[in-house]
């Protein structure tokens, strides 16, 4: 990873949740919530919690940390941030794991495998999604507390 990615990981995974309301894509789609008009029922709360980012980022230039970098770089960055928070939407999960798994194998530091664009977006995917639903990496006391919450 170069800085840039570095970045973009450590920010994606920061507000990948940002704003949540509590309630599931699912349950916001049934009940005809306002956010799931707005994204067309399609990964509405992780298309949520990427446009919630940017909106509020760039809505102020004292927290904008996007306003240093040129238009090319910033597009990439909210390009990958967008992806990174999108492969949380849980409906894809076992697809992604599947095509990580198939280029990858069990054995990713052995295994040769061109460092190509889309190679690197599935190992920031995977990135992400193991600090999403890390809970059962937890101590057993707060994975049942988090569980239950």
């Amino acid at each position: 990873m170069d800085r840039l990615d570095e970045a973009t990981a450590l920010i994606a995974s920061a507000v990948h949740d940002i704003d949540h309301p509590g309630r599931s894509s699912a349950f916001l789609c049934n009940s005809d919530n306002s956010l799931a008009l707005l994204y067309n029922d399609i990964c509405v709360l992780e298309s949520h919690h990427a446009a919630t980012t940017f909106r509020l980022t760039l809505s102020d230039e004292k927290i904008n940390i996007f306003k240093n970098l040129d238009r090319d770089m910033y597009k990439l960055a909210r390009s990958v941030i967008i992806d990174m928070i999108l492969a949380t939407e849980m409906t894809r999960h076992f697809e992604h794991l599947a095509k990580f798994v198939s280029v990858f194998g069990n054995d990713v530091e052995n295994k040769d495998v061109p460092n190509d664009e889309d190679n690197q977006m599935l190992i920031r995917r995977m990135l992400i999604k193991c600090s999403d639903v890390s809970n059962p990496t937890r101590p057993l006391k707060f994975c049942v507390e988090w569980a239950r919450r």
